[in-house]
């Protein structure tokens, strides 16, 4: 019988290789073990086996633990198989057990080098035979395996057949007073064995932990003895005393430095925490002493440290080279050797990974670049600071003395340094960690053996990695996963599954190898790495679909916050919670504990603020689903937002409402609830073996995850390696939002807004009520005040007034009607109305007034409808905008419409005031104009709702207070559906002033008219076809038609007299006087208009100009640009000052910098962190960094010299084309530059060339050229220390050098007491002549115009301006196109033209400056940190305010056009236009000989003398020299006789001769002006000013008092006696009527009234004249009564 081992477990495994696929589906498998007595070969049922199992009882594997079976006793193992269709076969294996060796001793004593000899004798082992026989047993082979116990683990030290060894032995734990634990296990040919332990005692080590230089020294010496052993060839003795030396360096850790602090901790940088609890902060000079100076310990000891363990990596390499093969044993110690030499990863070489491969978990580790996914993807400075900004906000930092730029400034040090060599470890990564997965691989195929004996689960595990082996069939794998190490992979089966059974492996990484890939920083979970493969090599049988994987341990506690609810009312409570969202592809995931079922839950999260219900970015109402027992997940998806960002998560609890609840908990006032809040970032990863990333898609998370562990849910991997990246933010809850009424605190201006609508609404109704009331009678029928008691046939006149400004009249008005047709009658009848009632209503704007009138009888055929007014309305009143007339015949009910739509007026269209008017037929009231006309006037006065309310129309029974009801409502659904959508307008937005819109804003418009329109229309349809309201019209009407036609109407005592129109000739007069006032008012008008328009014009400009602005230039001037009369020695170079490179570094030095960079105060003190923001002034703001600009030329060769014989290198004069726009690295050095440099060189940038387009750049100006707006850029920010640093590295690589031609120092400030922005430019040039040219340009402009109440009007004022010159603009296009060519003959004209261009081009550079300010002010906030080329800004403000101040100047001028009426300036008019062809005369010759005094002076002394060193500036000279201001001096000392000569001729010839003459024109034109000049006589005088003056003012005379007055003023006397004025009516009522002349539109007429009595013409025929004139004399002495008639 076969034996086995008592030590190790039995492993064993059933098959039937001739079963079928499907025969094996259904297959069951079970076992059973038997006692087998050998010698009577008897079988007995074994009670325990099953207690004995690892492997289940019902699967194909039997595996049977160790040290259960008894020694030297048989055993018979029993395997059943029934296939699918029934059938059960059985085999039987039959075994016996082996017998552990016996009889021996091991011994361990001290002997030389250190070292221990450890014996082991007389141990003796049965081998095959079934007995044991000690003279035989003595000769079977055994072996030794010594082993070392290490903090719980086993170090081998030694394995072998020698019963004599000499070991090393690591040294003891302090923790374990150096005491060590040794034992020697003795194997027999079964592999089982015996154990005895030896105790060496106490084992010291022979350094000092923790100390370099003691290592070293150690490291020495060891080494000493590994070279003695290899030179010997005693490779055990090289492999164990290279691992016992290298156990001094495991526990050697190098200092702590400013590099090793965790990016999370960055936010703190500066803050340092001592043990004892004490805060020590830390300046930045401190900090950055750390950075440029880390306590890196003993460098010296550290390198040789380092180079011993590479010698010993080296010396194991040799010995397995040169020794492999020759003993198993020896390899394995080897292997062993090489783990502990490199378990230190800070002493981890290249060359030690490469020629390790069978260490793998060192080798990984060592290999392994450090990062975290708390380093920002964006290590630049502005993306830092961004990052620590939001970070903050979340985890307040403490109090330190850093500004936000300095501590961003050394964490992107640190980040950048650490960046680097996390670049240096991911090339050594991407390298090497394919040979090291392949080493993994193999790794696999040992395990698979060892699997395929053990038949379980074999699991090995070494520091951060462990490898599973298993075999499993694929409905296995699908049904039951796999499990291990807190990792559970379940798989579905592909489209090729297999019915063999397959090699599951699976590694887990604590660590990733793959960390090449960016996104590894954030891969914080296991790395789980399946393969699955059959014995051919097949791996696609089954694909991962669900990995479940441990997270990692909470670092952020679980927040908690306590909520005090109120019983008795509603609640309505909002905790906040606030964390930063790192990676924004990760799914975000809120764990809420302790979750009162009572209330309803909603999450808003909103990104940067804090969310609201009307202000948030994601919303969810919680359903039931997403609550267990009281636990709350949600899930928020990735992608929300596209960068990292601080978010802010809402939790809004509200009461359910439920009844039953609420009086439960009435019972007690107040509840305390606790929740507990933590929120966490996850997502799952596959590694994409083809791309080499980490890809995001294929793996989703489940819903299933918890806070614990992470499931990822797959399809279709395209890598079999998993990750998750599990992150807990930063976070926390904002308590001042806890206890804050959600709705009230947030919507109180919505509040006071419905409050202030309703009080609103409630004066309104009272008005409109009262309106209501008084409308009736408005529109009651009134009666013709010159009916006649006696007259019996009824009409009704309805006058429509039209919808025109001023449309309404106070004058009275006559009519008459022509009864025939005027074609075929000569003859016809007339009647002169008076179109009045006896209360004399006026006729109001858009009124409609109806009279009933009387006459004697029935007018057959109107005809015609002459009407006019007598002009006695008071200003505006006077004129009336007619409509039409309609004339309604009650006893018929015949209508008669005469349509006019025109003035009566003295001021509009012919200046008549009255009219014939035509009856209309049916095609004139289907005209398009007459329907657009009646529909407009229908639209405004009745469907146009808010106009409606104060022009309701007659006939509607839609009230007034009904149509103010449905105002407000439209109002408040209007401002309802506004809310429904508050919070959601993202869309692209334009500001214009302190007005923004958005094209989503009109959507949302649009969208809200269309929900509130259908309630709105639905009202207004009900009120208007209110029947109630229909029939109290219906009755009022009959009641009024009953009247009119049953009663008698009531007539006056007092009779208004008819009044024909006037004559031509006094109409004419009168409007001739008409227009002068006109005129005059127009005059006046317009002067008060354009003065206003001027004011408002001026009020643009001085808001773009400040008088204060000078002192604040003057200031920048003395601190940094004059001298001050101090000498350069006396103090700090200015920049006036400047003449060499040198000095520009010392003003730069020891002026700019200071003043920029302050650190103490004028008081010398310490400034603050806020303080250091400005300026040492502490005035103004510092907007952006200082920025030095160079501009460089290109090397080249010089033509060769005359006088040296020799080709040197030349650098030309600037230019655009000859500018050097190469980069370089420092030192103006060609590339390649160093990895690193940009990390150890902070000036590295500013040896890069950027063109002016990345800068925004623009040419500028200088003295010698006109420069681009790129070149070579170093940027002065952070503080004094950096910017000197700065400063002192470019001086030291020569940064200005031949090449340079000119320097440009920029910088932005911000006055914050002004509201100012001030642009200053330094301009040094280089000319290749030598030396340096300075100049400098102070600008100051205003970003935000329209701040503050100022602000706010120049905005109105500005709209103001382009509509009034809008306005203009048309009028003048209608003039020019009306008079053509002869309009350019006028210079008032030309010079209209000019000032709407000047406009025009003022608009344009507004928009230009507009445009330029928004993308200005965008890009600062997005970098504050980064420098903003203002200089567009300065460019299109100067450009507005140059066109502005062109346009004001002629603006200015042409106000003389409207005071022309001025004699004195007609007359200074005249002489300009008489002199003005001498003048120009003049003028050319005056231009000619100052040119040529130009040229001379230019060429003779513009090589001595600045100021005529061009053609402009000597220009400049000689104007100056003109007016006073003389230059001579240089010029006398440069050319004493023919300096002398030349001005003296100047002045005789430029200053006498032509400077006589052309006051002589002057004067000769003015003498003729005096004598030829007639005096024109102005159609305006101060007469007609006063007058208006005057009517002005009587606009605050109430208008009884005008009306009285003005009437005396109309009323003058008849010279005609009563007797003309009775001949007068009988001549014409006894001739003929002229038709023709009466339809002729004859118009305006002038009111005559009869002094004598005051009676109406009723067109009586002459036999009735006596009978109506004892009417009249009766009426004058009493009452009229029915019996008159």
């Amino acid at each position: 019988m076969k034996k086995t081992a008592l030590t190790s477990i039995m492993s064993l495994k059933s098959s039937c290789p001739f079963c079928t696929v499907d025969q094996l589906r259904g297959a069951i498998f079970w076992w059973n073990v038997k006692d087998f007595d050998t010698l009577t070969r008897s079988a007995h049922d074994n009670k325990n086996w099953q207690q004995w199992m690892l492997s289940e009882e019902n699967r194909r594997q039997f595996v049977m633990k160790a040290d259960v079976l008894t020694a030297n006793t048989g055993y018979l193992i029993e395997a059943y198989l029934q296939l699918s269709s029934g059938t059960v076969s059985m085999a039987i294996w039959s075994v016996t057990t082996n017998i552990l060796p016996y009889g021996g001793s091991c011994e361990i004593e001290n002997a030389s080098r250190g070292e221990f000899k450890i014996t082991v004798s007389n141990w003796k082992d049965e081998g095959f035979r079934s007995l044991t026989n000690p003279s035989l047993d003595w000769k079977e082979q055994i072996n030794y395996r010594i082993i070392q116990i290490i903090e719980g683990k086993e170090v081998i030290l030694y394995y072998g057949f020698e019963e004599e060894n000499y070991i090393t032995l690591k040294p003891g734990l302090e923790v374990d007073y150096y005491t060590i634990a040794v034992r020697v296990q003795i194997f027999d040919i079964f592999v089982d064995f015996s154990e005895c332990a030896v105790d060496p005692g106490k084992v010291y080590p022979k350094y000092s932990a923790m100390v370099s230089s003691s290592i070293s020294a150690y490291l020495t010496t060891a080494g000493e003895n590994i070279d003695y052993y290899y030179n010997s060839g005693n490779v055990k003795q090289v492999a164990m005393n290279t691992e016992v030396a290298a156990t001094s360096v495991t526990d050697l850790k190098l200092p702590v430095t400013i590099f090793d602090t965790d990016p999370s901790d960055w936010v703190n940088l500066g803050v340092e925490t001592s043990s004892n609890g004490t805060v020590e902060n830390l300046t930045f000079d401190d900090l950055w002493n750390k950075y440029e100076n880390p306590d890196l310990g003993d460098v010296v000891a550290n390198n040789e440290i380092m180079s011993k363990i590479s010698s010993f990596v080296d010396t194991l390499n040799s010995s397995a080279n040169a020794f492999y093969g020759t003993s198993t044993v020896n390899l394995n110690q080897i292997a062993n050797s090489f783990g502990t030499n490199i378990n230190n990863k800070q002493f981890v070489s290249n060359t030690s990974a490469v020629t390790v491969l069978r260490v793998l978990n060192n080798a990984l580790e060592g290999i392994l670049p450090v990062s975290s996914a708390d380093t920002p993807d964006q290590i630049d400075l502005q993306s830092i600071m961004d990052v620590l900004s939001d970070r903050e906000k979340v985890n307040p930092q403490l109090d330190s003395d850093l500004t936000s730029m300095e501590r961003a400034y050394i964490v992107s040090k640190i980040a950048a340094r650490n960046d680097a060599e996390f670049q240096r470890r991911q090339e050594m990564m991407q390298q090497e960690v394919t040979s090291l997965l392949d080493a993994i691989s193999s790794l696999g195929t040992i395990m698979e053996m060892l699997n395929f004996r053990k038949q379980l689960p074999l699991y090995v595990q070494h520091g951060h990695m462990n490898s599973t082996q298993d075999k499993k069939y694929v409905n296995d794998l699908v049904t039951s996963g796999f499990y291990s190490d807190d990792v559970r992979v379940n798989f579905v089966e592909s489209n090729t599954p297999s019915a063999k059974e397959q090699n599951v492996k699976v590694t887990i990484y604590d660590h990733t190898p793959f960390s090449w890939d960016t996104d590894s920083k954030y891969i914080s979970s296991k790395t789980v790495s399946v393969t699955i493969e059959d014995e051919d090599g097949n791996n696609n049988s089954v694909i991962p679909s669900e990995i479940k994987i441990k997270n990692t341990e909470l670092k952020t506690p679980v927040q908690s916050v306590q909520i005090v609810v109120n019983n008795n009312e509603a609640t309505s409570q909002l905790i906040v919670y606030k964390l930063y969202w790192n990676n924004p592809e990760d799914s975000l995931i809120f764990f809420i504990e302790n979750v009162v079922s009572d209330f309803n839950h909603i999450l808003y999260v909103s990104q940067q603020n804090n969310p609201s219900e009307g202000n948030y970015d994601w919303r969810k109402l919680i359903s039931s689903e997403d609550l267990t027992s009281d636990k709350l997940q949600v899930t928020i998806d990735e992608k929300l937002y596209s960068q990292p960002t601080l978010v802010y998560v809402g939790v809004l609890l509200q009461s359910k409402g439920n009844e039953t609840i609420s009086r439960r908990r009435r019972s007690v006032p107040a509840t305390i609830v606790e929740y507990s809040i933590v929120g966490i970032t996850v997502g799952c990863r596959v590694w994409d073996d083809s791309k080499q990333t980490w890809d995001k898609s294929s793996c989703k998370i489940s819903n299933t995850s918890t806070i614990n562990d992470t499931v990822c849910l797959c399809t279709n991997p395209p890598g079999n390696s998993f990750a998750t990246t599990f992150y807990v933010p930063p976070n926390t809850i904002d308590f001042g939002s806890v206890f804050a009424n959600f709705n009230l605190n947030d919507n109180a201006a919505v509040f006071v807004t419905v409050i202030c609508l309703l009080v609103v609404y409630m004066l309104l109704s009272v008005w409109a009520y009262r309106q209501d009331k008084k409308d009736p009678s408005r529109w009651a029928i009134s009666y013709l005040s010159d009916n006649a008691p006696y007259d019996e046939y009824l009409y009704i006149v309805t006058a429509y007034t039209g919808l025109r400004r001023h449309a309404g009249t106070t004058s009275k008005v006559r009519f008459m009607v022509v009864d025939g047709d005027a074609l075929k009658s000569k003859k016809v009848k007339t009647n002169i109305r008076c179109l009045d009632d006896f209360n004399h209503k006026d006729f109001g704007t858009g009124s409609v007034r109806r009279f009933v009138m009387s006459m004697s009888k029935r007018i057959n055929d109107p005809a015609v409808l002459k009407i006019w007014h007598d002009n006695s309305g008071i200003g505006k009143h006077a004129s009336w905008y007619l409509n039409r007339i309609t004339l309604e015949d009650i006893q018929t009910n015949e209508k008669f419409n005469f349509v006019f739509n025109n003035w009566l007026s003295l001021d509009h269209e012919d200046g008549n005031i009255e009219c014939a008017i035509p009856v209309s037929n049916k095609s004139d009231t289907e005209t398009f104009s007459f329907n657009f006309n009646e529909k407009s006037r229908e639209n405004v006065t009745d469907s146009y709702l808010w106009l409606s309310v104060l022009l309701r129309p007659e006939s509607g029974v839609f009230t007034r207070i009904q149509r103010l009801a449905c105002c407000l409502t439209l109002l408040f659904l209007t401002m309802i559906t506004n809310a429904m959508f508050y919070g959601q307008d993202n869309g692209s937005k334009l500001s214009v002033g302190p007005l923004t819109f958005s094209t989503t804003g009109f959507y949302i418009s649009f969208i809200s008219v269309l929900i509130a329109a259908p309630p709105i229309f639905l009202i207004t349809y009900l009120f208007r076809n209110s029947r109630q309201g229909l029939k109290n019209t219906i009755e009022r009407n009959k009641e009024e038609y009953k009247t009119a036609s049953d009663l008698r109407f009531p007539f006056t005592d007092v009779i208004e007299p008819a009044v024909n129109p006037l004559r031509p000739e006094h109409v004419q007069k009168l409007r001739k006087k008409r227009q002068l006032l006109m005129q005059s008012k127009n005059t006046i008008t317009e002067l008060i208009l354009y003065v206003m328009f001027l004011a408002i014009l001026y009020v643009i400009s001085f808001s773009n100009r400040d008088p204060f602005w000078y002192y604040s230039k003057d200031h920048i001037d003395q601190q940094i640009i004059t001298e001050n009369n101090v000498t350069k020695t006396d103090g700090p170079i200015k920049f006036s000052q400047v003449s060499t490179g040198e000095q520009l570094y010392a003003f730069i030095s020891s002026t700019l910098l200071p003043f920029m960079f302050p650190k103490l105060s004028i008081n010398n003190v310490g400034l603050n962190a806020y303080a250091r923001l400005f300026t040492q002034d502490q005035i103004h703001f510092k907007v952006g960094p200082v920025r030095l600009r160079q501009l460089r030329v290109k090397e080249d060769s010089c033509p060769e010299s005359v006088l040296l014989n020799v080709t040197t290198q030349c650098y030309d004069k600037y230019s655009l084309v000859a500018e050097d726009e190469d980069s370089y690295c420092v030192g103006w050095k060609g590339p390649p530059c160093a990895a690193d440099e940009s990390v150890y060189k902070i000036s590295s940038a500013s040896w890069k060339h950027v063109s002016s387009s990345d800068i925004w750049g623009l040419p500028i100006t200088g003295k010698h050229a006109l420069y681009g707006g790129g070149g070579f850029i170093a940027d002065l920010n952070v503080n004094l220390k950096i910017s000197n640093q700065m400063i002192e590295e470019i001086l030291k690589y020569s940064w200005i050098d031949r090449q340079t031609r000119a320097i440009f120092i920029e910088f932005t400030l911000f006055n914050v007491d002004e509201n100012v922005f001030i642009h200053v430019t330094l301009l040094n040039e280089f000319p290749e002549t030598g030396g340096v040219l300075t100049s400098h340009v102070i600008k100051q402009f205003r970003p935000y115009q329209h701040v503050g109440g100022v602000g706010i009007l120049t905005f109105i004022c500005e709209i103001v301006a382009v509509f009034g010159i809008s306005i203009f603009c048309v009028k003048k296009i209608i003039y020019i196109h009306r008079t053509g060519k002869k309009s350019l003959q006028d210079i008032w004209n030309i010079l209209d033209i000019v000032i709407i261009s000047l406009f025009l081009l003022c608009t344009i550079t507004y928009i230009g400056r507009l445009v330029n300010i928004s993308l200005s002010m965008d890009k600062f906030q997005r970098n504050k940190l980064k420098f903003v080329n203002f200089s567009h800004i300065v460019l299109w403000d100067d450009l507005f305010n140059i066109f502005l101040a062109c346009d004001i100047f002629f603006i200015t001028l042409r106000l003389m056009r409207i005071l022309n009426f001025n004699n004195r300036i007609n007359h200074m008019g005249y002489i300009f236009s008489h002199v003005s062809k001498d003048v120009s005369g003049c003028l050319c010759m005056f231009v000619v000989v100052h040119l040529a005094f130009v040229c001379f002076g230019y060429l003779i002394f513009g090589r001595h003398l600045e100021t005529y060193k061009n053609m402009f500036v000597a220009a400049t000279t000689l104007t100056n020299a003109i007016i006073g201001k003389n230059t001579i001096n240089d010029l006398f000392v440069i050319e004493p006789i023919l300096g002398r000569l030349y001005y003296f001729m100047f002045v005789v010839f430029l200053l006498w001769v032509i400077m006589t003459m052309l006051n002589a024109t002057l004067n000769v034109g003015i003498s003729k002006a005096k004598t030829n000049f007639i005096k024109k006589s102005s159609v305006i005088n101060a007469k007609h000013m006063w007058s208006l003056v005057a009517e002005a003012i009587e606009v605050f005379i109430p208008f009884d008092l005008q009306r009285k007055k003005r009437a005396n003023l109309h009323r003058y006397k008849v010279t005609k006696d009563a007797s003309f004025i009775a001949e007068e009516i009988i001549q014409e009522k006894r001739e003929p009527i002229d038709i023709t002349a009466l339809l002729a539109p004859v118009r305006t007429v002038t009111p005559v009234y009869d002094t004598e009595t005051r009676r109406r013409n009723h067109t009586l025929s002459w036999r009735h004249y006596s009978v109506y004139k004892m009417h009249v004399q009766a009426s004058t002495r009493r009452k009229p009564s029915v019996t008159d008639a």
